[in-house]
This record gives structure tokens, sequence and C-alpha cells, in this order.
């Protein structure tokens, strides 16, 4: 399934309580992709983490699923069953990875802890995106890069005129 980030506003997730059909224009989402999104970040530092569009997940029926590879963005089938596949146009995932400076602070050093357990299982490739927050901490610069993801009404409305914010109903009507 599709998943992407749903833009961080200075009162919060861009995005109603109430998530039924009648509430979608108001679930804002970024659905613009950046090519290669890790070399860009290392290449222009002031880009939000916020500003990608996460790889997709997968969403299986439980008797089908015989394992999970890492980040699960995919399933293994239980024994020799052949998987059948498809792309839903009419589901997605609106990813909130932010929600206030307090919960993301709480949520990197769980993930710091993590990587200190597991770093050589995790090697480079898995959870860059944390490591790289671990390492904007160490710098002392973990408070300019959750700032950085908080974007103003006149962000939103350019990012919005260029389609790099799009509403779930305008998603669903493309």
């Amino acid at each position: 399934m599709a998943r992407y980030n749903v833009p961080l506003g200075v009162n919060g997730p861009m995005m109603p309580n109430s998530l039924s059909v009648d509430h979608y224009e108001e679930i804002l989402l970024i659905t613009d992709s950046i090519p290669d999104f890790r070399a860009h970040l290392e290449a222009n530092s002031t880009t939000p983490w916020i500003r990608g569009v996460p790889l997709p997940k997968v969403m299986a029926r439980p008797e089908c699923i015989g394992g999970l590879p890492d980040g699960m963005h995919d399933i293994l089938p239980t024994g020799n069953a052949q998987l059948r596949r498809a792309v839903p146009r009419d589901l997605i995932i609106a990813h909130v990875p932010f929600t206030t400076k307090e919960r993301f602070t709480r949520k990197m050093r769980n993930m710091r802890r993590n990587i200190a357990i597991h770093n050589e299982y995790l090697g480079s490739g898995i959870a860059w995106h944390w490591r790289r927050w671990v390492e904007l901490d160490d710098e002392g610069r973990f408070d300019e890069e959750f700032d950085r993801t908080i974007f103003n009404a006149a962000t939103v409305e350019r990012f919005r005129s260029e389609r790099v914010i799009c509403s779930a109903a305008e998603l669903f009507a493309d």
C-alpha cells in the first residue's frame, strides 16, 4: 500500500480527528517524491525528512504470512504458497511520523538504544533515517531538525500549488 507522510503544522499533524470519507479533503499528504531521497538529504541538509515519501508497506491475510523481511515492506509466504499481489487504488497509509517534540525525543531515545543493541544486524542500510537523527542529536541539532518538520501556512500553500502536498480526496480523485 502506498504510504504518505502527513505534514506537521504549527498545531500538529495536518489531519482531522475523524478519518471518515467526509473528511478526506482535510487529510493532507506529502505525495511528490524526491528521487534518491537519502542522497538528497545528505546533499541538502535543510530539507526536512518529512518532505520525503516513505516506501510502501504490505497488507496480507495472516494465514499467508510466513515471515516479514526487514522494514516490513513485503511478506515471506507460508510454505510454498503462491502470493497474489495487487496495489489498491482506494487504500493508502497516512503516515504520522511526528506529533510533538516530546514524543519525537522519546522515540529517538528508544531508537538510539535499539541501534546500540542491534547495530551489527541493522547495518548501514536499515534505519538510516534514525541513525541520521541520532547523529544530529549528538551534534546538538535535534531541535533544529524537529523544527524544520513544521510547515507554516505559506509553505503548505506553496506545496499545495506545486502538488507536493495533496489531500487524500485529491489523491483518490487522481
